[in-house]
């Protein structure tokens, strides 16, 4: 993620779509941010409405060398999902 291409890092176009993302017209009414690497942030235990918190954890975010446990972030990200009512899911 620390691969730089056109002056920006891998993680730095990353976090740029997760904003896009929530500045989409699709705006999703609830969101979180899971990171690959342990410990980054705490793992939320659900969806959340607080746009600015949402925001604030994308800008938070830190670029780690720790190995990446994307399988494991996946099902958290997953049982997220599951924990929420909306008919309009997407991951």
């Amino acid at each position: 993620m620390g691969v730089q291409s056109a002056g920006e890092t891998r993680f730095g176009k990353a976090k740029k779509e997760a904003r896009a993302i929530l500045e989409s017209p699709w705006k999703p009414a609830l969101a979180a941010v899971l990171l690959t690497n342990p410990g980054a942030l705490p793992v939320p235990d659900r969806l959340g409405a607080d746009r600015a918190k949402v925001f604030s954890d994308i800008e938070r975010a830190q670029i780690s060398s720790a190995r990446a446990d994307l399988t494991g972030t996946l099902k958290k990200a997953y049982a997220l999902l599951d924990k929420t009512d909306s008919s309009k899911k997407r991951l």
